[in-house]
């Protein structure tokens, strides 16, 4: 059985799994450096050379390889449930779980990190683009099947 674990960015779903992994025996991959290694580019890179949907096209296609998968913990981006079918597919697939974490601890994070995530370069307001994203994700997180 595999685990997907889903949450916003930044909100510690890399750092959650590994520990989980370690504690179940279980192996562990992060699914952003999955599509690195498959695409041969960071994900900066993918998405000034292909766009948000030419990353997601990849994203999807990382994701349905883990199908094949066993005994994983994967830790999915903050947008990985929220295209195409991907949330039912990790649902019908193993057990997931999303990772809450408040947004003033997420701002804290990504304050620190945020020219790595190619969603939140050129913000102004962190606080406020991270609210309206939540909103918006928040329907798909929510069909998780365990909430931390």
């Amino acid at each position: 059985m595999n685990i997907y674990i889903v949450g916003m960015p930044a909100a510690g779903k890399s750092t959650f799994g590994k520990v989980l992994a370690i504690q179940h025996g279980m192996n562990f991959i992060d699914l952003d450096d999955l599509i690195v290694e498959r695409e041969k580019m960071s994900i900066p890179k993918l998405f000034e050379r292909r766009g948000e949907c030419g990353f997601r096209l990849a994203e999807r296609r990382a994701l349905l390889s883990t199908l094949n998968m066993q005994n994983t913990v994967i830790a999915c981006g903050g947008g990985t449930p929220c295209f195409d079918d991907n949330m039912q597919i990790m649902n019908a697939n193993g057990e997931t779980i999303w990772l809450q974490c408040p947004i003033s601890e997420l701002v804290r994070r990504i304050s620190n990190d945020a020219v790595s995530r190619p969603l939140l370069v050129d913000i102004e307001n962190i606080e406020e683009f991270l609210r309206k994203l939540l909103f918006e994700r928040k329907p798909y997180y929510e069909l998780a099947q365990k909430i931390i």
